[in-house]
C-alpha cells in the first residue's frame, strides 16, 4: 500500500499509487476546506516560530528589566499562590490563594525544608 501526492500548479494534488488490495490509480483531489486546515496548521506552526524568535531576541532585555523589577521591589515570594490552571486568551487563570498554614505545608510537601523555621518552639514560620 503506497500513495503519492504531487502538488498542481492549478490547485489540487495528483494522487497515485496502490491500495491495500493492489489495485493501481491515480486521481485528482481538490478541496477548499482542507486547504484551510492545511492553511491554519501552517500558519500557526510560523507563528509560534515567529514568537520564539521574538522571545529569544528579547530576552536579554527582559531577563536585565525583571532582574531591576526584582531589585526594586525587594525580596517577596509567591509561595502563598497556586496555579491550578494557566489562564489563556478566553479563560482566567485558577488560581488558589493559600492562608499562612496552607503556605507552610505547601513548603512541606514541596521539600522547601530550608525556608521553615520554628519560633520558641511551637510555633513554624516561613521565610523569604
Amino acid at each position: 500500500m503506497t500513495f503519492t501526492t504531487t502538488p498542481l500548479v492549478s490547485g489540487g494534488v495528483l494522487v497515485e499509487g496502490t491500495d491495500s488490495k493492489g489495485n493501481d490509480g491515480t486521481t485528482i483531489l481538490r478541496s477548499e476546506r482542507w486547504d484551510a486546515v492545511v492553511h491554519i496548521r501552517t500558519h500557526t506552526v510560523a507563528t509560534d516560530e515567529f514568537n520564539e524568535m521574538v522571545e529569544e531576541f528579547f530576552k536579554p532585555l527582559t531577563d536585565a528589566a525583571d532582574k531591576a523589577k526584582a531589585l526594586i521591589a525587594g525580596p517577596t515570594s509567591d509561595w502563598d499562590m497556586v496555579t491550578i490552571k494557566a489562564g489563556t486568551e478566553y479563560e482566567e487563570a485558577q488560581v488558589v490563594h493559600l492562608d499562612e498554614d496552607g503556605i507552610l505545608l505547601r513548603l512541606l510537601a514541596e521539600g522547601q525544608h530550608d525556608k521553615l523555621r520554628w519560633v520558641n518552639g511551637d510555633k513554624l514560620v516561613a521565610t523569604v
